[in-house]
């Protein structure tokens, strides 16, 4: 796909950036001339912005070496997908531990699950717990609600209400349909917050208004 104008955004530095990050929803992004692959929009910057042949080449292999592990991650995945299915845990648990490790906040979650349900690996609530942290601190709802279970119940850490409040709430504005429900009632129940029953009630009304298969509050 070519195109004759500049992408204002993003620029190569983020690009760069952003396809250092190995997430596979950076992957796609939608830009002022229509949907590119992340790739894409960085050679297009390259293009404009550096007109010497032998820096365009030097550019060109970095990219490619920085996507190869965003290119694996999306093969390495779909293999775990199939690993799980067949209940080979112990080997997705060793497939998950790699992409996990190089800071996978996907792979990180799922490996949290693995030692809280002990598959492929013996339970370790610690190890759920320190997994589940990373990937919750790189945004990640179905972790930012689990860090708040293991605070609000001192599984594989300390109990400590105000942080499960500051995590539900986090996974909760990012529309996790069990954390919004849990801050509900953690608002009108003075746990870890002061208690605001009008903020009680407006989690309540998303959850009711979202997440209709999640109805214990109706």
């Amino acid at each position: 796909m070519t195109s004759t104008h500049a992408i204002s955004k993003p620029n190569l530095h983020s690009c760069l950036k952003r396809v250092a990050k190995h997430s596979a929803r950076e992957w796609e992004l939608t830009t002022d001339i229509g949907h590119l692959s992340l790739l894409e929009i960085v050679f297009h910057e390259i293009r404009f912005h550096i007109k010497q042949p032998t820096i365009m080449k030097s550019y060109k292999l970095l990219i490619l070496f920085t996507a190869i592990p965003m290119l694996s991650f999306g093969q390495s995945m779909e293999l775990i997908e199939k690993e799980i299915q067949i209940k080979d845990y112990a080997q997705a648990h060793k497939n998950l531990y790699e992409l996990a490790i190089r800071g996978n906040s996907l792979a990180q979650s799922k490996l949290g699950d693995f030692y809280a349900k002990g598959l492929g690996v013996s339970i370790n609530y610690q190890e759920a717990f320190n997994w589940h942290y990373k990937a919750a601190q790189q945004g990640v709802s179905h972790s930012q609600y689990v860090v708040s279970d293991f605070y609000s119940n001192g599984i594989g850490v300390f109990r400590n209400d105000f942080e499960a409040f500051n995590w539900a709430l986090k996974a909760a504005e990012l529309e996790n349909c069990s954390a919004m429900s849990n801050v509900s009632l953690m608002y009108a129940n003075a746990i870890g917050v002061t208690i605001d029953y009008e903020k009680s009630y407006y989690w309540r009304s998303q959850v009711k208004n979202k997440c209709p298969n999640l109805d214990h509050l109706n």
